[in-house]
């Protein structure tokens, strides 16, 4: 292990201690900058006004009220393929909106990494929805093309990843063990950050 990768989940380690998660993460990798890609600002952008849109169709936004959204916000180009059907979709499942309704935990991550919130708080509950949104629509999404917020560093940025990775391994290993997880995370929030 490198000596950043130490520092980095030394750092990890502590954070995680202070709000009494103590587990062994050996088996996971340590994000080190050479192995990952962080996007650009405007990449950054794009996805968050991306899991915005699908956040509030999984919240029932109508199939209008989603269209006029893509269109106004560029937000086509920033959906995959699954992503581009849900949204299409005049009548998705029930699961499906479930599964969308949570993309506010990546879209707050989203807002944090540019630099629109001061730290991540601990994911022991979820993120006011409606404050979510406020900052993607007044911070992001109007801004396109004009100045978009800067991004953090990327010392910062996977300092959080390393935070993440390890958070969705402890709660994954609770669950695989019957376990609530430690320190009240809540696995639903820890997933929806560690994929964003």
């Amino acid at each position: 292990m490198s000596e950043e990768s130490e520092k980095r989940r030394r750092r990890t380690v502590g954070y995680l201690a202070l709000w009494r998660v103590d587990a062994p993460l050996d088996a996971v990798p340590v994000p080190v900058a050479d192995d990952v890609v962080i996007r650009s600002s405007t990449e950054v952008c794009a996805h968050a006004v991306a899991l915005c849109l699908l956040a509030l169709k999984g919240q029932g936004l109508s199939q209008l009220e989603a269209f006029a959204f893509a269109d106004a916000y560029g937000a086509w180009e920033a959906l995959d393929a699954e992503e581009t059907d849900f949204v299409l979709d005049p009548e998705p499942s029930g699961d499906a909106v479930l599964q969308y309704a949570w993309r506010y935990e990546g879209l707050y991550a989203l807002e944090w990494a540019l630099g629109l919130g001061r730290h991540l708080v601990f994911p022991v509950e979820p993120v006011d929805p409606a404050r979510a949104l406020e900052v993607c629509i007044e911070r992001i999404a109007t801004r396109s093309g004009h100045e978009l917020p800067t991004l953090r560093t990327a010392k910062e940025i996977l300092d959080a990843i390393d935070v993440a990775r390890c958070l969705e391994a402890i709660a994954a290993s609770a669950r695989s063990q019957a376990l609530p997880p430690p320190g009240g995370i809540h696995p639903g929030v820890v997933y929806e950050r560690d994929v964003a």
